[in-house]
């Protein structure tokens, strides 16, 4: 019972140290040429992986870049632009482009060596299997 709520504790605190790098790196990273987006991250479980679905339309595979721990993952690209006519007039302007970051923490432990990858109509499906953490047996001492 203490495990699981140092290990909740954890990743609570980890979830804060990203959310807070988050804000500060977003808050001082913006300039007129070069601003980083968030593609939007469903992220979910089953009994054996971490399952994460970005939203990236328009981003090509190669542009896409992800590195992975037992606990985060971190996805970033860039979506390029596509030719803008000088002689447009714009009238809304919200599909992002140019950089794109995502730090996730995971919910449970995974094994970041065998990552699963699909990339279909404009959605990156991550799967991430969960490691196994064995529960120890019970050992019996005698007293002499």
């Amino acid at each position: 019972m203490k495990e699981d709520i140092f290990d909740e504790v954890k990743r609570i605190h980890e979830e804060m140290e990203l959310l807070f790098d988050n804000f500060f790196q977003v808050k001082y990273s913006f300039s007129l040429t070069e601003r980083k987006w968030h593609p939007s991250v469903d992220v979910y479980e089953t009994k054996d992986k971490v399952v994460l679905v970005v939203e990236l339309a328009g981003v090509q595979k190669e542009d896409i870049e992800i590195s992975a721990s037992e606990k985060t993952i971190h996805i970033h690209g860039i979506r390029k632009e596509k030719d803008r006519a000088e002689s447009r007039c714009y009238h809304s302007m919200e599909i992002r482009f140019g950089p794109f970051e995502r730090k996730i923490v995971l919910p449970s432990r995974v094994d970041p060596e065998h990552i699963e990858f699909k990339f279909i109509d404009g959605l990156l499906e991550i799967e991430l299997p969960k490691i196994r953490v064995s529960k120890p047996e019970p050992v019996t001492v005698e007293i002499k």
